[in-house]
């Protein structure tokens, strides 16, 4: 195991210290998520909701041209493995056959191969990717792209679902808030600015179930979205424990496969609709 100093540091803070901190990087990330652009993609997205399918297609045909143009053109990986292609006869999705599949390991093997040249580094923002399909990936973003991708959740994924990011909610990730061998609640931190209720995904079962519960009901969390079998785990843990099904909102799973099993038992003990969604970092 790779020794964390910085986990490490946060473990040994007491709770205020450790919620402050997450509220601190939260004002970081609204920067970067919500800051310049945000509100521009987002009407534009509200737009995008009224267009025929037609205009859809247009559009993307015409970005799909533009992306492996500057593939083509621009980013090592491509402009190699495409020499002797014909990418320019890519003109709108049914012609992407003509291209060759990526796999992940290639990915891997060539991490700043995908990068496009002549880039500062410095406006790139790196994410990992969840590893649904087996294995994480390591994928840069230009920062001003960040605010966009953004907006379409809000707008294509949220709103959709009933819910948004102003309303207060709970968290069901991989990160580990809580140190692992911790045998006493809270199994859960609170992001004041965001009014985020992040709920160990490690520490469920039917015995620590009700407090798991309590939290939700004192942080008055209206809505959830985490890894599906985290939450399905927890609805699993609650019903074991006898504990009434209540009304939490509506429920966005994402980050790991969605089984039939894990749906029924989130909507069963939830009483709300679950969404499954898919990330598509890549």
């Amino acid at each position: 195991m790779i020794y964390d100093w910085k986990m490490e540091l946060y473990w040994r803070l007491p709770v205020y210290l450790q919620e402050a901190g997450m509220s601190f990087y939260a004002v970081r990330l609204e920067r970067l998520y919500y800051g310049p652009g945000f509100e521009e993609w987002r009407r534009q997205c509200q737009k995008w909701q009224h267009w025929s399918r037609t205009d859809a297609e247009t559009w993307q045909s015409h970005q799909l041209r533009s992306i492996v143009a500057l593939a083509a053109a621009r980013v090592p990986y491509y402009r190699k493995t495409w020499k002797n292609l014909d990418y320019k006869s890519v003109r709108s999705a049914a012609d992407l056959h003509i291209l060759p599949r990526l796999s992940k390991q290639s990915i891997r093997l060539n991490e700043q191969a995908f990068l496009v040249e002549g880039l500062n580094p410095k406006s790139l923002w790196m994410e990992k990717t969840s590893g649904t399909t087996g294995t994480s990936l390591r994928i840069y973003w230009p920062k001003a792209m960040v605010p966009k991708f953004w907006a379409v959740m809000e707008v294509m994924v949220r709103n959709i679902a009933g819910v948004a990011q102003d309303i207060p909610r709970a968290v069901m990730g991989g990160r580990p808030i809580v140190r692992g061998s911790a045998g006493q609640p809270p199994f859960w931190r609170f992001n004041r600015r965001w009014r985020q209720l992040y709920l160990s995904s490690y520490h469920v079962s039917p015995n620590t179930a009700p407090g798991y519960v309590g939290a939700l009901q004192q942080y008055d969390s209206q809505w959830m979205t985490g890894y599906g079998s985290a939450i399905a785990a927890l609805a699993e843990s609650a019903l074991s424990a006898g504990i009434q099904p209540f009304r939490l909102g509506n429920i966005i799973a994402s980050g790991d496969t969605l089984l039939p099993g894990m749906r029924l038992s989130i909507e069963r003990f939830f009483r709300a609709k679950c969404f499954d969604h898919y990330g598509q970092c890549e």
